[in-house]
């Protein structure tokens, strides 16, 4: 039906008609109209705006930058003040937190149990009387429940695939 030069011609036309319609809608339906300019020939405002040749010398005198008076004793803040002693460091801490998870035992056929554990990110296997972080010791396996005990006796209970958080010493 059009030819490829009739198609390209009836885009032109249609962006340029947008185009004005566009442009009469911003300058009449909009409100905008040309900012009024003063008079080509009415310089006597032009005057009171410019600087005299005083202020543009007091702009550029030595007087003015010599009133400045160069800072004294002040800390430089790219290096440290020598005269301030450095905060000492802190110290580490004697106990870090270490998560355990009973996961349950095995029995052999004699009985013996060994019991399963998850110290921190490794696993660990052992029976009555092991040694848990070097500090506690298996004193209990049981279905539901693995009690540990202390130098001085005190119990820990750990419930089956529950987690318990513990403060050890650090060795």
């Amino acid at each position: 039906m059009f030819d490829t030069v009739d198609k390209k011609l009836v885009v032109a036309i249609c962006a340029v008609a947008w185009l004005v319609v566009l442009a009469w809608l911003v300058l009449h339906r909009l409100g905008g109209s040309i900012p009024p300019m003063p008079m080509a020939g009415s310089n006597a405002g032009a005057i009171s705006k410019l600087h005299t040749v005083r202020e543009v010398e007091d702009l550029f005198s030595l007087a003015l930058y010599q009133r400045i008076k160069p800072a004294i004793n002040l800390q430089n803040p790219f290096y440290p003040n020598p005269k301030q002693p450095l905060p000492p460091p802190a110290l580490p801490s004697a106990t870090k937190s270490v998560e355990l998870v009973y996961q349950g035992y095995f029995a052999t056929s004699r009985g013996e149990k060994t019991a399963y554990l998850q110290v921190g990110d490794q696993s660990m296997m052992g029976t009555n009387g092991a040694k848990v972080l070097n500090v506690y010791k298996i004193s209990d396996i049981g279905v539901n429940s693995l009690t540990l005990h202390d130098p001085s006796g005190k119990p820990l209970v750990l419930e089956f695939r529950a987690r318990k958080i513990i403060e050890v010493p650090i060795p």
